[in-house]
């Protein structure tokens, strides 16, 4: 029996990016979390403004979604006695299901971030949402499952703020529509493997006998998504983990989301989006 897999038409380039935004009265943004040490040297509120400019009328941050996804995966290793393997890079999960069959059992059976945050976004504002963020196979993923409507990586959204003229460093930051726990973006930092080679090794430790309960962050780009190849080469000697560490000792105490009055949910509660 041979299984067909499904690919969903999405957005891939500016160009078609555009017409999404021009067929829609709101089109919106999931902004992975790696956006704050993306463009060093500019404020990560700079690069939301922009993100208006371009015709954007929604941006939030995807890893609002975290904390559920943390205690999703927690309840996980409650119920398991065995590796549970997270599915937050694409690479890593067609990884674990071609070269390492008998460990796919592992892979958390859930959504990923960036689809969670896209599905739930795209319900709530009723129009097509666009994942932008360091990681190009995002667009496989996105293909896969039908979770965004367009996937960009930072290096072809830079190359779209230059054709379109827009100067990063004259544009006022504002913040986005929902912004995520600032102690959330710690996950950053915290990985077990990052790269194919180590990724390869600690997959091939596993046998289906494994009994070990313990959680597994497998990262396929070197240094982690921090450093995925969407990133902009000319920044790749940058240490943006030092930029993401001050960026969130830096963050006001506590804001509340800011909602359109069409969004299902927002209109009614408020989201508490960042914690002393």
């Amino acid at each position: 029996m041979v299984t067909v897999l499904t690919r969903h038409r999405i957005a891939r380039d500016p160009s078609e990016i555009r017409k999404l935004i021009a067929a829609s009265p709101v089109a919106a943004v999931s902004l992975a979390p790696s956006y704050v040490c993306a463009f060093p040297g500019v404020e990560a509120g700079r690069i939301v403004s922009a993100l208006r400019l371009l015709g954007f009328s929604r941006v939030e941050e995807t890893a609002c979604v975290l904390p559920e996804i943390f205690e999703r995966r927690r309840r996980l290793l409650e119920s398991h006695r065995s590796p549970v393997i997270s599915n937050s890079c694409p690479r890593v999960v067609s990884m674990v299901k071609d070269e390492f069959p008998h460990a796919a059992t592992y892979l958390v059976d859930a959504p990923s971030p960036m689809s969670c945050h896209c599905r739930g976004m795209r319900e709530r504002v009723g129009g097509p949402v666009v994942f932008i963020g360091p990681c190009t196979a995002k667009a496989f993923e996105a293909e896969r499952c039908g979770s965004a409507d367009g996937v960009l990586s930072f290096s072809e959204l830079a190359l779209w703020f230059a054709n379109e003229g827009i100067d990063l460093a004259r544009l006022e930051p504002t913040e986005p529509d929902a912004v995520a726990p600032r102690w959330v973006l710690v996950s950053l930092l915290a990985l077990d493997v990052s790269g194919l080679d180590q990724c390869r090794s600690l997959l091939a430790s596993l046998s289906p006998s494994t009994r070990e309960s313990r959680f597994i962050e497998a990262l396929a780009c070197p240094g982690g998504c921090l450093y995925g190849d969407g990133m902009l080469a000319e920044t790749a000697g940058v240490d943006r983990r030092s930029i993401l560490i001050h960026h969130i000792q830096s963050s006001a105490p506590v804001v509340r989301s800011r909602a359109p009055e069409d969004a299902p949910g927002y209109a009614k509660e408020e989201t508490l989006c960042r914690i002393p």
